[in-house]
């Protein structure tokens, strides 16, 4: 199955997002810097375990090394 063009530059996006939220920039500054809305950077912090209601955040490469690509997978369902 082949992905188009399009499909593969917002996986991309999302993963540009992730790694900046990572390095602990903000999910405002994030926003402001892709020219997106709040609530897809938050979606991804949430899915990439920096957000979460009953724990402390999690960094990205900590939670990639528990859950192997189960983030990655997720990003993909993240729609702009």
């Amino acid at each position: 199955m082949s992905s188009s063009p399009d499909q593969i530059k917002e996986e991309l996006l999302h993963i540009e997002i992730a790694v900046e939220l990572d390095q602990g920039k903000s999910t405002n500054e994030v926003a402001e810097k892709f020219g997106i809305k709040l609530l897809v950077v938050k979606a991804i912090a949430k899915i990439i375990g920096l957000i979460s209601r009953k724990q402390k955040p999690l960094r990205a490469d900590v939670f990639l090394k528990q859950n192997g690509k189960f983030w990655l997978e997720e990003l993909k369902q993240v729609k702009l």
